[in-house]
């Protein structure tokens, strides 16, 4: 005689074969009637037909490759921005390294004693001090990783034409003046005027001379801007 447990896990696996072959139907309509999107999944289709599985995997979720919750947040991987910077970008990205391991030893000692305190689940400080630690670390590896790979462009030539680093003054349609300095992926900042040489405007704008009309499509829409001073 089935005990309730028994028939409860029958069940259960009743269900998971379910969601099981409703997912490969999918993924069969998926293939025969947008075949582009199939790149997306080709590497993940290839690995599941390759490695074995159980219903335990795809009922609890424990494999990573079937996981459509993922799936649906898959991002393409960003390209990689340029790796140029200028000799004042390149100051302050060494500067805030060796401020970054300042820091850090002081958030160390100050996690060691909130740690000495007791209860870490409750104690507010040792958590918050643990996250701040977290962020550090983070960005002191992104500049241990980053720094070696820069190539500090000094400016050189006349004022004539954009160059990377300097300083361009742009007239929108509407008449509106902004002057903007084109800069390396890692210095930009919306408060100095800072664009990174990897955006739409400032790919447009490289090479131009003072008078030049440039076309810049936007997420809002297309944008024309002309030159009116070069510094």
């Amino acid at each position: 005689m089935r005990t309730l447990e028994s028939l409860e896990t029958l069940r259960w696996r009743d269900d998971s074969r379910a969601v099981l072959r409703s997912a490969q139907a999918y993924y069969r309509r998926l293939a025969a009637s947008k075949p582009d999107r199939t790149v997306l999944l080709g590497a993940w289709a290839n690995r599941w037909r390759a490695t074995p599985r159980t219903l335990e995997h795809v009922a609890v979720g424990s494999d990573t490759d079937w996981n459509t919750r993922d799936m649906g947040r898959w991002r393409p991987p960003q390209p990689e921005s340029s790796a140029y910077i200028t000799a004042e970008g390149f100051r302050c990205l060494a500067a805030e390294l060796s401020d970054a391991w300042s820091r850090r030893r002081d958030v160390v000692a100050a996690l060691t004693a909130a740690a000495a305190e007791g209860d870490r689940s409750e104690n507010a400080e040792y958590i918050y001090r643990k996250r701040e630690l977290a962020g550090i670390d983070r960005r002191i590896r992104y500049l241990q990783q980053r720094l070696p790979k820069l190539k500090v462009v000094e400016r050189t030539g006349s004022s004539t034409r954009v160059v990377f680093g300097a300083w361009v003054c742009v007239e929108t349609e509407d008449g509106t003046l902004t002057e903007y300095r084109l800069v390396g992926a890692d210095e930009i900042g919306a408060a100095k005027n800072y664009v990174s040489i990897d955006s739409p405007l400032a790919r447009a704008l490289i090479g131009r001379q003072v008078g030049d009309e440039v076309s810049v499509r936007l997420p809002s829409g297309e944008a024309r801007y002309a030159i009116t001073g070069i510094r």
